[in-house]
């Protein structure tokens, strides 16, 4: 078993093994040297000056021209930079002259992010390559310059984003196009789109709990521009942000039931519950239902852990309006001081555990029913379409209900699952079985979780590899993320929630 272990949350706080104690650090951060090393297509221009931009200010606090790599050989350029420890940087690769922004293969931004807390030693080496730059766009496609003037509330040291309808704006993901803080302030970028096409976009911070909001901190309409053939300018300006205006807490409709009990547990817990778009609109439509663990770090800030909420309500709010979702009752199951026990199958020294079987019998037994009888639920025996979802203990509880009760948790949402528990008991049930379920299973793990992150991957591979050998197939019931940079918290999930409400209940 291992002792450094990932936090495990309660109520009040955070129980802790004795060891992750004494491995947690003190004192002041101290600073790391980050080793950059760039692979460039053999278009680049031979005199073209490469450099590294980010929101570290030795990668020039997102202004051009950053951290300028130095040639080694033909297509390799290197540079090194000085980062304080266990920060999370953004950063992109550009052509600093001529200037031009690195792409993907499919003329997307990438995203790139490196945790510099993750390194054991003074120093880290990043080998990076890049697949194109914005010149290459084919005869189809023609640059347009987003320039955004942010309103004055806007933190200084954020990075914007642009996201849209359009693929290269990536299909409404919050954090799709990262923009760059010019001198004068505006936040700009270029990026190649369709000619004669018409996007639709919003300006955010990273997530859909930073979205741009109207002056009042009301709602505003997507922008929309017409792509001309020759590219253009567009000019976007943006007033305040949903998460710094006080009134910007719940998103859409939201009911709550109150200290539910359960004879099973013993003890009572709050719900909250988010209804679908149209729901009032449309009184004789039935609707799936997902019921997700931790449910008061789902949508409100003042409930959820450390003060960060996951943005369930603002996500499937937007998704689902843009057409990229369908309607589905979402269940927000808050947890008690039991919540170890409550999502854990069987016991694990030091901590304890072993009662879901008693949780899942609450679920089924006792909330549901009252969900049932008070929403308008939709319950086809033939095609069921039942959702559990959570993350850490709740990811683990997620598979096992899975895994248990299939007739009635047709699609499962495993989210930095807490597969380690109990020297992997969950990987062991799932190899016990016959054959596959009739479940579609999401699967995830950041690659900076817990105190031995490589671990972590390693148990969802093993999980997600003897799911596909029990028939399981990549793309169709089972989808799996390893998040790039991504930790063991709020703000992570917060990022890849749309995709996996998106997975999970597709638009029909």
């Amino acid at each position: 078993m291992r002792t450094a272990k990932l936090l495990i949350r309660t109520r009040a706080g955070l129980v802790v093994a004795s060891a992750l104690l004494c491995a947690c650090p003190s004192g002041p951060a101290h600073p790391v040297t980050v080793n950059f090393n760039v692979g460039v297509p053999s278009t680049t221009p031979t005199t073209a000056s490469i450099s590294i931009v980010g929101d570290a200010p030795a990668l020039g606090s997102m202004k051009p021209p950053g951290l300028i790599l130095d040639k080694v050989a033909e297509g390799l350029y290197r540079g090194k930079a000085v980062l304080e420890a266990e920060s999370l940087v953004h950063f992109q690769i550009l052509q600093s002259s001529p200037g031009a922004i690195e792409l993907r293969d499919d003329y997307t931004v990438p995203e790139r992010t490196f945790t510099a807390g993750s390194v054991n030693g003074p120093e880290k080496t990043l080998t990076l390559g890049v697949a194109r730059w914005q010149s290459e766009l084919p005869s189809s496609k023609a640059y347009v310059t987003f320039e955004v003037t942010a309103g004055p509330t806007t933190p200084p040291g954020d990075t914007l984003y642009l996201t849209g309808d359009a693929p290269e704006l990536g299909a409404w993901r919050p954090n799709a196009v990262p923009l760059f803080r010019r001198t004068d302030g505006k936040y700009v970028t270029r990026v190649g789109l369709e000619k004669e096409s018409t996007v639709q976009l919003k300006v955010t911070r990273g997530s859909w709990l930073t979205q741009e909001r109207g002056p009042g901190a009301e709602d505003v309409p997507n922008h929309t521009y017409a792509v001309p053939s020759d590219g253009g300018l567009a000019e976007v300006t943006t007033s305040t942000w949903q998460d710094l205006e006080p009134t910007a807490i719940l998103t859409g409709e939201i009911r709550y039931e109150r200290a539910v009990t359960s004879t099973f547990l013993g003890n009572t817990r709050d719900v909250i519950i988010h209804l679908p778009v149209g729901y009032l609109e449309n009184p004789n439509a039935r609707y799936p239902v997902l019921y997700m663990q931790d449910g008061q770090n789902l949508m409100d800030p003042r409930t959820g852990f450390g003060g960060k909420e996951w943005g369930v309500d603002e996500t499937a709010q937007r998704l689902q309006r843009c057409g990229l979702m369908g309607p589905v009752i979402v269940v927000g199951v808050y947890n008690t001081g039991n919540r170890i026990a409550e999502y854990t199958p069987v016991p694990n020294a030091p901590y304890g555990g072993g009662d879901a079987d008693n949780y899942g019998r609450f679920l089924l037994e006792e909330l549901k029913p009252i969900i049932d009888s008070r929403y308008r639920t939709l319950n086809v025996a033939s095609s069921p379409t039942t959702g559990i979802a959570g993350s850490s203990l709740g990811g683990l509880v997620s598979l096992y209900l899975g895994r248990t009760h299939p007739e009635v948790f047709a699609r499962v949402g495993a989210v930095s699952p807490s597969i380690w528990w109990a020297n992997k008991d969950i990987i062991a049930r799932y190899q016990a079985l016959s054959t596959r379920l009739p479940l579609k299973i999401w699967e995830d793990m950041g690659t900076n979780e817990g105190s031995t992150p490589q671990d972590e991957l390693n148990d969802a591979r093993a999980l997600r590899d003897v799911l596909l050998a029990k028939g399981w197939r990549l793309g169709d019931d089972l989808e799996y993320l390893e998040a790039q940079g991504a930790e063991h918290n709020e703000a992570s999930w917060a990022l890849r929630i749309g995709t996996i409400l998106s997975y999970l209940y597709p638009p029909q």
